[in-house]
């Protein structure tokens, strides 16, 4: 089971394979221990519908995205001269009202072949415990 307390927001470290914007990437489902269920629809760059892009092809030849919610991460080759071979991304969900506590994290790959999601990371951002008044 995840933590206790609510979430503010969840950090992924992921990327894909053969991400196109006329194909689903794939998708996150979060699972609250009282059944209910939040999902978030990843989008590729260029997707036609106009949703910020929450995920990109790895290889170096597609350029990292970033936005509000999305930073690029740089994968180097410690053996080169600062070579750039792709990059993952952190993406930032925030979502939504927050259930008392999250029990799992579904992960549904894309749905062409050969495409695939990679997650490296999750971290939760849980909110503040509370002052006990003492």
């Amino acid at each position: 089971p995840l933590p206790v307390r609510r979430t503010k927001a969840v950090f992924l470290l992921h990327s894909g394979t053969f991400v196109r914007p006329d194909q689903r990437p794939g998708s996150y489902r979060l699972e609250a221990r009282d059944g209910t269920t939040v999902e978030l629809e990843l989008t590729a760059p260029d997707d036609s519908s106009g949703t910020p892009p929450t995920i990109q092809d790895w290889w170096s030849i597609y350029p990292a995205i970033t936005g509000e919610n999305i930073r690029p991460w740089p994968i180097i080759d410690p053996l080169g001269e600062d070579s750039l071979i792709g990059h993952l991304h952190l993406l930032r969900w925030q979502p939504g009202p927050a259930p008392k506590a999250w029990r799992k994290l579904h992960i549904h790959g894309p749905d062409h072949p050969p495409g695939s999601l990679a997650l490296l990371a999750v971290t939760l951002l849980l909110e503040p415990r509370r002052q006990s008044k003492d």
